[in-house]
């Protein structure tokens, strides 16, 4: 005979029972049911595979070790073959590229016709900085990749970089575009105006570079690369960097460069083989009229009731000269914080371009018109 429950077992038994209401009785599944659990599990399983292959060619990461050649998000090794003053404060160093670190075939992100920038990474605190080469990085055989650096006792990135010997390696990442020629081109730009200070030179140089060796686009509307005024800043004569090769250019090609060269002071003479040896300075720094007269703008003299109250403000703006309103143009800015902000008005979080502000602003510039590098 099968004993009943006592009391006591089924309070138990009631006491247990709402503690787990979610537990039922399974019962094994079937055929048909056994084929609805494989498809979400297949689905999971591809969708898996296909994100670790995104992530791999897709989103490469520096802890995946050296690159076996240039990438923009990989850090590959070149060796350092000279490093030589340019100023007390800057060295120009210069890496080997051999053909090999060329990646194996043309990519669309490759930045032709674009001033490009690269990273340069300090190994021992894992930290990095963007530097613009000389010249463009080709995508055609060995070359050098030529990196004008300045010390900064703030900064243990340069301090590094400027204290490898001939020999050892550096790593950098990139090339990165910075700013695209060929697609001003073919938008009709046909005016550039460069302001520059400092080492900010280094993408003018690169720039000129590259437009004055180079043929137009096809598509560009037309048949003469853009002109360029460049108006470049110092603190003194004897920091201005590159300044004799500026000057060659600019009498090689008197019709596509013009140069001006400001320093806020006069110095003694440089140290450096490639500061200026002569003349071409106004010592002075690039003020709202320099700007205006690159442009083509032809400012109106202030009433004598503003001179008399001594009203700053600038209206209107001023006339842009016959010369001034045939050619498409853009202002591109590249030096010290002060400077671009002063010039463009600062940039915008993250280093996005932001408003345009400062001198641009005052003149009626748009943001098409104004890029800060």
């Amino acid at each position: 005979m099968i004993a009943s429950r006592t009391p006591a077992a089924q309070r138990a038994a009631l006491s247990i029972r709402p503690q787990y209401p979610q537990i039922r009785a399974y019962s094994i599944p079937g055929p048909s049911s056994r084929r609805s659990l494989r498809r979400p599990l297949l689905a999971v399983l591809l969708g898996s595979s296909a994100a670790a292959a995104a992530y791999v060619f897709l989103y490469p990461t520096s802890s995946r070790g050296p690159a076996r050649h240039l990438d923009p998000y990989r850090f590959h090794p070149l060796t350092v073959t000279s490093s030589v003053p340019l100023t007390p404060t800057t060295r120009l160093v210069t890496l080997r590229l051999p053909a090999s670190s060329l990646p194996p075939f043309s990519s669309p992100q490759w930045p032709e016709g674009a001033i490009q920038h690269v990273y340069v990474k300090h190994p021992q605190l894992q930290i990095e900085r963007a530097y613009t080469p000389l010249r463009t990085i080709r995508f055609n055989g060995e070359q050098e990749v030529e990196l004008v650096v300045k010390r900064y006792e703030d900064s243990e990135t340069s301090k590094w970089i400027t204290g490898r010997p001939v020999g050892e390696e550096l790593e950098i990442r990139g090339p990165v575009r910075t700013w695209d020629v060929r697609e001003a081109q073919e938008k009709g730009v046909e005016e550039i105006v460069f302001v520059a200070g400092g080492t900010g030179i280094t993408p003018a140089y690169q720039l000129l570079i590259s437009l004055l060796s180079s043929t137009p686009s096809s598509k560009s509307t037309s048949s003469q690369p853009p002109h360029v005024t460049l108006l470049y800043a110092s603190s003194t004569r004897a920091d201005a960097l590159l300044h004799d090769q500026l000057r060659a250019l600019a009498t090689q090609h008197p019709d596509q460069l013009t140069l001006r060269s400001f320093a806020d002071r006069a110095s003694t003479p440089s140290l450096s083989a490639l500061a200026p040896s002569s003349g071409d300075f106004t010592v002075s720094r690039i003020s709202r009229s320099h700007i205006a007269e690159a442009l083509g703008i032809h400012e109106r003299e202030q009433g004598w009731w503003s001179r008399l109250w001594g009203s700053k403000a600038r209206k209107p703006l001023g006339e842009v000269t016959e010369a001034g309103r045939r050619k498409k143009r853009v202002v591109l800015v590249c030096g010290p914080d002060a400077m671009v902000n002063a010039v463009a008005g600062p940039m915008g979080r993250n280093l996005t371009q932001g408003p345009v502000g400062g001198v641009l602003k005052e003149l009626g510039l748009t943001e098409d018109e104004v890029w800060k590098l």
